[in-house]
């Protein structure tokens, strides 16, 4: 008897087994369907290729090709996850490039080789916000944020230099990043989980941040009237 029939009388023995196991009472168990539908077509298919042993090989083998390329896959993707690594989307937008994983993102200012260290320049929102509670929040040479608030609404804007813009990182775990724009400018789009609106933008020499909860088109209108005073 030769290696392969040896091989052949082996699996066939195996197989039975496990098929007349299929209708066997086992305590705490029961087999599915699709199990039975699954064994079964494994043993017809091999009692078709008794006649043609070289071809039951050949499909044995490429299952076997299959089987390792797909654990080898699983694996990498453990290794990366048990080394702390983490798969991200790029998106250059505007002038920044942004890496977006599943709970944040880090933004990086591609152009600032000329830009200003620290802020040298006063831009201001100019539209007409009456009714709104204005808010200096911080005014100083890396950064510029003021608030605008009513008992229902609230608009945010800052700028910094492109240097604090090296490595940022946004809370884009609850909507993920989109890229708009708006007045010709392309912008980063993402929502908060409080459900802030809220975009960041290459503004030549510094980088713009603008969140609020007014309709898009008010919100438009006031990135519209922002000027260099």
């Amino acid at each position: 008897m030769n290696a392969n029939s040896l091989f052949y009388e082996l699996l066939e023995e195996q197989v039975k087994k496990l098929d007349d196991s299929i209708d066997q009472s086992i305590p705490f168990h029961k087999f599915s369907l699709s199990y039975r539908l699954k064994k079964r077509a494994l043993l017809k298919a091999y009692l078709k290729t008794l006649n043609n042993s070289d071809n039951f090989d050949r499909s044995y083998r490429k299952l076997r090709f299959y089987q390792r390329i797909r654990i080898a896959l699983l694996a990498a993707i453990t290794a990366l996850l048990l080394t702390g690594a983490s798969i991200y989307v790029t998106y250059l937008i505007g002038g920044m490039k942004a890496k977006m994983y599943s709970d944040h993102s880090d933004v990086f200012s591609l152009d600032d080789e000329n830009a200003p260290e620290f802020i040298e320049d006063n831009y201001r929102i100019t539209y007409n916000l009456e009714g709104y509670e204005h808010i200096i929040v911080d005014n100083d040479e890396i950064l510029y944020w003021e608030m605008y608030e009513n008992e229902t609404d609230r608009i945010s804007f800052s700028f910094s230099p492109k240097s604090l813009y090296k490595n940022a990182r946004l809370n884009t775990e609850f909507s993920g990043i989109e890229k708009i724009t708006i007045n010709g400018t392309e912008m980063l789009y993402f929502e908060t989980e409080n459900g802030y609106q809220c975009l960041v933008w290459d503004h030549g020499d510094y980088i713009f941040e603008f969140e609020f909860t007014v309709p898009f088109q008010m919100a438009e209108k006031i990135i519209e009237s922002i000027q260099k005073e």
